[in-house]
């Protein structure tokens, strides 16, 4: 007997008379003599019948929860649309929100070209800060062109702020985007919390130094004299340096 599709009707039709005729065989010969072609198999009128009976429905519906793949041009245009005006929508908030399926939802990012950025943790700057790192700028290449090795001599010192009341965790925050936004965080230099220095140049790091209480002009005094001038001077190449703090 051929299998083939069965059209709405023709399924209707099948579960009308199994209640009838009870046994599949008996649905067969019925349906020989009426619709006049090969009718379907055993198999197919038993699952069409067990579907029914779990439905209440011969339509093929579809299994809970979310679509496997979903990647028509107006679903794409959609997402698309959503991440322009809110470009840190993360892909399983997009899945929970389009109820698309994560795959599906990471496959349009890439083929609509979004890419994850993860923003820059910078220092927050003050009015002046800008001219007087231009002005640090050409204050140092007039340097260099008197001495080309004068990079080499240079100590370059920061400081890192572990703050007490929280921090920013910069891989949640990303971005999507087509192309990098530069989005940066601003830091506020003077947050409550510890601070660790430490200095790096030309032969090797210096550091790290913890300090536990507020920084003053007298504690990091302090810390050049007790920590960094003794291990600086153990060290080779230190006739002449500048020290960048």
């Amino acid at each position: 007997m051929a299998c083939r599709q069965l059209s709405v009707n023709e399924k209707t039709w099948i579960v009308k008379h199994m209640y009838r005729l009870e046994y599949p065989i008996n649905v067969q010969r019925l349906w020989s003599k009426e619709i006049n072609n090969n009718p379907p198999d055993r198999k197919t009128i038993t699952s069409l019948m067990h579907k029914f009976e779990q439905t209440g429905s011969v339509f093929n519906i579809d299994p809970p929860g979310r679509p496997v793949s979903v990647t028509d041009q107006a679903t794409k245009d959609e997402v698309s649309s959503i991440l322009k005006k809110e470009p840190q929508t993360s892909i399983r908030r997009m899945s929970t929100d389009s109820n698309i399926s994560m795959a599906s939802v990471r496959r349009m990012y890439k083929s609509m070209g979004f890419k994850p950025y993860v923003p820059r943790l910078i220092h927050e700057l003050n009015e002046d800060d800008f001219d007087r790192r231009l002005e640090y700028c050409d204050t140092f290449l007039s340097l260099l062109e008197d001495d080309s090795d004068l990079i080499y001599r240079v100590i370059w010192s920061d400081e890192a702020v572990f703050k007490l009341n929280g921090h920013i965790n910069r891989h949640n925050s990303v971005y999507w985007a087509t192309q990098n936004p530069n989005v940066t965080i601003d830091q506020t230099m003077q947050a409550e919390g510890l601070i660790v220095w430490a200095g790096i140049w030309s032969q090797g790091v210096i550091g790290p130094y913890f300090f536990e209480d507020t920084v003053t002009n007298q504690s990091y005094i302090k810390m050049l004299n007790d920590h960094f001038y003794p291990l600086f001077y153990d060290l080779p190449g230190n006739e002449s340096f500048f020290f960048h703090a």
